[in-house]
């Protein structure tokens, strides 16, 4: 997985050109807009297919929130240390 749904769970439908997920456990995505690891853009890019463009029957089971402001850090217990790739 990573910090969304990756690329190869879900594909296209050349039919309806609608996003289908192959994914069955329903998960929820949320993405920080100070994030330098799970940048916005890739949330816009998941906000596409898992909310705007989604098969009717999916839709709900994918749900995806911003938090402003949020990071990879805004996650973790405040006296874990945060690793050297996250505080960069």
């Amino acid at each position: 997985m990573g910090g969304g749904l990756l690329r190869g769970h879900h594909s296209n439908n050349n039919e309806t050109g609608l996003t289908e997920f192959n994914f069955e456990t329903p998960s929820l995505t949320i993405c920080g807009t100070k994030d330098g690891l799970y940048r916005v853009f890739r949330c816009a890019e998941d906000y596409f297919h898992q909310f705007l463009n989604i098969e009717p029957s999916q839709a709900g089971k994918y749900p995806i929130h911003l938090l402003d402001g949020g990071d990879h850090g805004s996650f973790m217990d405040d006296t874990m240390p945060l690793p050297s790739g996250v505080q960069a």
